[in-house]
């Protein structure tokens, strides 16, 4: 407040207690204050400080002299400062209300005022409940009662009982005060806390005021949780009476709690910060207030200068320069150093403390002196971390690298780019225990499954299985099912009735969309929605409130399926009230060995109201005034021609038919059927036709996963499942996996695993929703194989399936993953449309609800952009600006984890499926519920998957890495989504290459769509006729491609990925002329180009170099030759480079007279561990190895998948030879110059790669039997 009143600011001072004396006693460096003016309002100076390591009269310890710091430090006089800023607040018209702070509002009173709302009793006797200014500043402390955070705050904490004291006499120097004495000889008498005090060390603090006058304080640097006071009391008194220290009168007691580290504010935010509220404890030490009185002068600098704008983007301005000012990068750098030096001392016994304080303190004063006090730029703290390292002992360097190991990630990632979201937590988090309720030990537990009740849970499922087959009634037809019986296909209902029965669904209580919405006045809009479920509505009202007119087309028709949603996801986006149960808990089970109660996660789940939901919805489309319906359906899009020149307009026509009677999409229309409505006209068409593909053009690639789960809504008195909380996963009670031979020939087949999810009525007890759920399949579960599973999976809990009495059943059919759409294509896409739901989970809903806002602004930007041309060019940017919102880069790379996730997970079976659910859900909360919810960047993904790799158990750990690799190809798709950017770097000009159009030339994308639209397009779209097999006809192949590998429904083999992909399922395993297979039968094709590879017995390769005809082991006959020839000639390559780097050092050493020793290719000097330096024959290089390694994984990654034609090739590089020089790759003309020579040189080249490698291969075995270099031995 001074420094901002000393710089012509009005401020006005808020405290509730504004007189009342502080309490802590402040410890400060005399340098520090001398720099600030406040030297004299220090009480005592001393004029040096002491660290004791081990007392005199130590055993076992290491003999540590202690320290002396000749550095002067001092105590605070706390009235004397208080008075001393008070004086300068008065100098300067700062004014003080004596009021409580409660909040403070941004938004409501003016863009450029904040208001800060009051209470307390002196603020009921003033006229007004809030102070309003430009800036609202919060200095409440470690309360951060204002300011925000968007992460959890995780701190250490600094404890320490103190008092200050008359003593009879003491043995400590009045000219030098006890900085830190960590001995525990006072403790030899009471091993308890010897013990405690080996695992979390504290330390004596001393300030010797006179002969009697004294200060002492038991300190625990940091911990977390922190230690109780009267733990530290009571050392504090064994100490004192090990020391002989009398106590006569305590004048002080001191009880000091400082939570250190953990993450810092939002930054930027409009409420500044200032102090322990803005993360300024220092991370290491719990020094916080000359820091904090330095940053005050820097930020009411800032504030001043920011506060001459006035404008409403100023006030964000504003704020962010000031956050700026206060917390710049090299800032946070620092505190992120300190941070991972608070989490690696909280880790270290009372022995690594010693050691590591010893090491610290005989640094130079510039390293300690400067860490202590905030002063070491970036640079100068990775000398200091080297140096420590090079002090340490051996022992304590392995102790140092494994208590620093699990916070590397984190320190690594926020020193590098200078970011605020340092974990507090081991593996950024990824070591937190699962949190669980009702834990209970193993006896307790098999008495509760005896009885069946868990106290706030209600039944639980028996473990007992059911030993007798139990016919059950189906559900909704007479028809009876085997539910113990082994899944067959024949007499299955055909999915595609599910489906249909899903979607025709009549719910009364849904008004008609026709009554509610306007017909269009006009035949022409500015938007044409194609669809009206969740995603539609939400982006016409999204349209709509932009100013756009916009017209939704589709069948009138309610929301059907059942929304299970996380509650704070729809509380973000205002939609809690549409919501129909709200569960506090929802409850896991992974496998039988489970707890009773389960596994709780910490994040409320929610059921929707679907009718309160669609209402909200018809509502924001009716308060925009913008949006009509039609109900009908589309038949045909097509782009707009003028009538004069024939020429596009740039708009498109909609023409439909009308909607058959029970809603049958493909039943033609019968003569009884109305007229057709008026086709209409749009300047952009969006499809958010939820998982139908006939109206947009899809990428090329895998088919997606598919995600089904039959459920039933009953009513049963005292039903077995929780009354209160959501069931989202229990695996329990599962079907068995067969055991070997039960599948014949097909011994690598396993069950698809579903799991039981519930919903319980609130307002009923009586009735609950049931549902078994695949999660995801590479082959459709059928909906009669989960029928089956899940009425099994009720009698095995004891439920009489014939007696319910079902109140809804439901059909859910989702497809997972898959391509995505054409980027861009002259119709955008929305929702499920556009790959909205995600790929892992099956949700979609609320990503669909979030993004209409941002993706309706890019196609109103586009549409009112005066500058790009006439009304065709407008709109063809519009739906360019909206593809880009869509699926930017950074999109592209969140869909390609997931992706990748999602094809993990098909290759699960049941057991393998629970290890990787228990190993999600021991993440942190942060990064599971990340994953779920859209939140995590790719970064943040990359980071989730080095988490789950690190806790996770070697099984799995070896499942991800091979996933990686694997044949489906999911490691290369999450590769090339990551690529993307560069990928589209190298061919940014092949648009402009390949285009042939004599049409007028389309508006340049933005950088993140990797294309212009497709001029060829001549943007027809027949819903009959689509451009690629629907999604129904899809599965439908899948399956009964299945069926003929002799699959039964609900199973999957190995090869789960070469389903339904084969290019003539009836001809698997039988050969075709001139081609080559796998053992599967599919057709091998070559990597390189995709072309089908000539079957060796066909085709003797007697033309490639260096082919002699000798194959002995017939490694030619059945692997892809140009493979194996690419792979020759690299690794060759490699060891040509290798023999080269061997010999040349040993020759040279060896010419010099140098010892030959220091020049070995193994020798351990090629990596110096004490500074991390690379070296090369002695002389360091000039990349680290961490800088290397990061450089060269993405570089060679993508010239690698590049090369092998993994990645797409830009245009000019096609043509090149992918592993000889040519075009770009050949800067010295090698193989035009060679001409004849050429197949000469390559076979010379083959040759002498071959002897390289095993050249290198002898230099191996030499090093390892004779320790000597190929040099040496052949000299000497």
């Amino acid at each position: 407040a001074a420094a901002a009143g000393k710089r012509g600011l009005r401020v006005v001072l808020v405290d509730p207690e504004p007189d009342k004396p502080w309490p802590n006693n402040y410890g400060v460096w005399l340098d520090e204050f001398d720099e600030l003016g406040l030297s004299h309002t220090m009480r005592k100076v001393w004029k040096s400080a002491r660290v004791v390591f081990e007392a005199p009269d130590c055993t076992d310890g290491e003999g540590r002299p202690d320290a002396v710091l000749r550095r002067p430090y001092g105590q605070v006089d706390r009235i004397k400062l208080k008075a001393e800023l008070i004086a300068q607040c008065k100098e300067y018209g700062v004014a003080c209300v004596a009021a409580k702070a409660d909040a403070v509002d941004h938004d409501s009173y003016s863009p450029n005022v904040s208001a800060l709302k009051i209470s307390g009793t002196a603020a009921e006797n003033l006229p007004y409940d809030a102070i309003y200014a430009r800036s609202v500043l919060d200095a409440t402390g470690h309360s951060r009662r204002l300011v925000e955070f968007d992460q959890e705050f995780t701190p250490g904490y600094q404890a320490a009982y103190g008092i200050l004291a008359k003593v009879k006499s003491h043995p400590f120097p009045l000219d030098e005060m006890l900085f830190m004495d960590w001995s525990d000889t006072h403790l030899d008498n009471s091993p308890q806390w010897k013990e405690i005090n080996r695992r979390i060390p504290t330390f004596l603090y001393v300030m010797p005021f006179d002969e009697q006058t004294i200060f002492l304080e038991e300190t625990s640097l940091v911990a977390r949780p922190a230690l109780d006071f009267d733990d530290l009391k009571e050392k504090l008194d064994i100490r004192l009476a090990h020391l002989g220290v009398e106590v006569l009168d305590v004048e002080e007691v001191e009880y000091c709690l400082i939570p250190m580290g953990g993450v810092m504010p939002t930054l930027p935010q409009r409420t500044l910060g200032l102090g322990g509220t803005a993360g300024m404890v220092h991370p290491s030490t719990g020094f916080m207030v000359s820091k904090t009185i330095k940053s005050a002068a820097t930020l009411a600098d800032s504030l001043a200068v920011s506060l001459k704008r006035d404008s409403p983007a100023a006030q964000d301005e504003m704020s962010t320069s000031v956050w700026n000012s206060i917390w710049t990068p090299a800032d946070i750098r620092q505190r992120s150093f300190m941070c991972f030096g608070m989490e690696t001392l909280m880790q270290l016994d009372v022995r690594g403390i010693r050691e590591f304080f010893s090491t610290f303190f005989e640094l130079q004063d510039k390293y300690w002196a400067g860490f202590l006090s905030w002063r070491l730029p970036p640079f100068a703290l990775i000398q200091l971390g080297l140096s420590l390292f090079k002090g340490f002992t051996n022992t304590m360097r392995l102790e140092f690298v494994s208590s620093a190991l699990p916070f590397m990630p984190s320190f690594i990632v926020n020193f590098a780019n200078g970011g605020n979201t340092f974990k507090s937590e081991p593996w950024m988090g990824a070591g937190a225990d699962h949190v669980l309720e009702g834990k209970s030990s193993s006896k307790r537990r098999e008495a509760l499954n005896r009885n069946g009740y868990v106290d706030g849970v209600g039944p639980i499922p028996s473990c007992v299985p059911v030993s007798t087959t139990t016919a059950a009634a189906a559900t909704t037809t007479s028809d009876a099912i085997d539910i113990e019986a082994g899944p067959s296909f024949s007499g299955m209902r055909e999915d595609w009735d599910w489906v249909r029965f899903q979607q025709s669904k009549a719910l009364p209580t849904q008004a008609p969309l026709a009554d509610q919405l306007p017909e269009p006045k006009s035949t022409s809009s500015d938007v044409i929605v194609v669809g009206c479920g969740p995603a539609g509505l939400a982006l016409a009202a999204a349209m709509g409130r932009q100013g756009l007119s916009v017209t939704v087309v589709g069948p009138d028709a309610p929301f059907t399926n059942n929304y299970g949603v996380w509650y704070d996801e729809f509380e973000e986006l205002g939609l809690a009230h549409t919501l129909e149960h709200v569960y506090d808990r929802a409850r896991i089970w992974i496998d039988d060995n489970d707890d009773a109660a389960g596994r709780v996660l910490d994040r409320t789940y929610a059921q929707v109201d679907r009718k309160a939901l669609r209402e909200e919805l018809i509502a924001q489309c009716l308060s925009s005034g913008n949006v009509s319906y039609v109900n009908a359906l589309v038949d045909t899009i097509k782009p707009e021609t003028s009538d004069e020149s024939g020429m596009e307009t740039g708009r498109s026509v909609v023409i439909m038919d009308d909607v058959p009677a029970g809603g049958n999409d493909d039943d033609e229309a019968t003569s009884s059927t109305p007229a057709k409505p008026e086709p209409c006209v749009a300047n952009v068409i969006c499809m958010a036709t939820g998982h139908n593909r006939e109206l947009l053009k899809y990428e090329e690639g895998p088919p997606p996963g598919w995600q089904t789960a039959y459920g039933i809504e009953i009513r049963l008195k005292d039903h077995p499942f929780p009354k209160t909380d959501v069931v989202f996963m229990d695996f329990r009670q599962s079907d068995p996996e067969p055991s070997d031979g039960d599948m014949g020939a097909l011994p690598t087949a396993w069950r698809v695993p579903s799991f039981l999810y519930t919903l319980p009525k609130l307002s009923d007890p009586d009735v609950v929703f049931v549902e078994e759920t695949c999660l995801v399949a590479r082959v459709q579960v059928p909906f009669d194989e989960l029928r089956r599973r899940l009425l099994r999976r009720l009698t095995r809990m004891g439920i009489d399936v014939n007696s319910v009495e079902v109140l809804e059943e439901e059909a859910s059919w989702i497809p997972l993953g898959g391509t995505l759409p054409k980027v861009p294509q002259r119709y955008l896409a929305y929702g499920a449309a556009a790959g909205f739901v995600h790929p892992a989970s099956g949700y979609s809903i609320t990503h669909s609800l979030s993004r209409a806002d941002s993706v309706a602004a890019a196609v109103a930007r586009g549409l009112r952009d005066t500058g790009a041309g006439d009304m065709r060019e407008r709109s063809q940017l519009a739906v360019t600006e909206g593809w880009e919102e869509l699926w930017g880069y950074e999109k592209r790379r969140q869909m390609g984890f997931y992706q990748f996730g999602m094809e993990l997970i098909m290759s699960l079976r049941l057991p393998q499926l629970r290890n990787f659910f228990d190993t999600f859900f021991r993440l942190d909360r942060e990064s599971w519920v990340g994953f779920l919810s859209h939140r995590l960047s790719g970064v943040g993904l990359l980071m989730f998957a080095f988490q789950t790799f690190l806790i996770a158990d070697l099984d799995l750990r070896v499942r991800l890495v091979s996933h990686l690799a694997s044949q489906s190809g999911a490691g290369q798709r999450l590769f090339e989504a990551y690529a993307k950017p560069l990928t589209d770097m190298l061919s940014g000009t092949e648009a402009a290459d390949e285009s042939h159009s004599s049409r007028p030339a389309m508006i340049s994308p933005p950088s993140q769509v990797s294309a212009s639209i497709d001029e060829d397009d001549d943007g027809i779209i027949v819903r009959k006729e689509p451009p690629q097999p629907s999604a129904s006809s899809v599965f439908s192949n899948e399956q009964n491609a299945q069926a003929l590998d002799g699959l039964p429904p609900g199973f999957q083999a190995a090869d789960w990925w070469r389903v339904g992909v084969r290019d003539a399922p009836a001809a698997y395993g039988s050969p075709e002329a001139g081609g080559y297979w796998w053992s599967d039968g599919s057709v091998m094709r070559s990597p390189i180009n995709g072309q089908q590879l000539p079957n060796s017995a066909a085709a003797e390769p007697t033309d490639m170099p260096g082919s002699y005809g000798f194959d002995p082991l017939g490694v030619g006959n059945d692997t892809d030759l140009q493979t194996l020839r690419q792979s020759e000639l690299l690794h060759g390559r490699w060891a040509m480079l290798a023999v080269l780097g061997v010999i040349l050092p040993e020759t040279g050493s060896l010419l010099s007279g140098a010892d030959t020793t220091q020049f070995h290719w193994w020798a351990p000097y090629g990596y110096d561990m004490a500074d991390k330096q690379l070296l090369y024959m002695g002389a360091p290089l000039p990349l680290g190895l961490p800088l290397v390694a990061l450089l060269h994984f993405p570089l060679m990654g993508a010239a690698e998948l590049l090369r092998a034609g993994k990645l797409k090739v830009p245009a000019g590089l096609r043509e090149l030879d992918p592993v000889y020089p040519g075009g770009i790759f050949d800067p010295l003309g090698l193989a035009p110059a060679a001409g004849d020579d050429l197949p000469r040189l390559k076979e010379i080249e083959v040759n002498t790669a071959r002897v390289a490698m095993i050249a290198f291969y002898t230099f191996v075995w030499e090093a390892i039997l004779f320790h000597k270099g190929p040099i040496e031995i052949f000299v000497r």
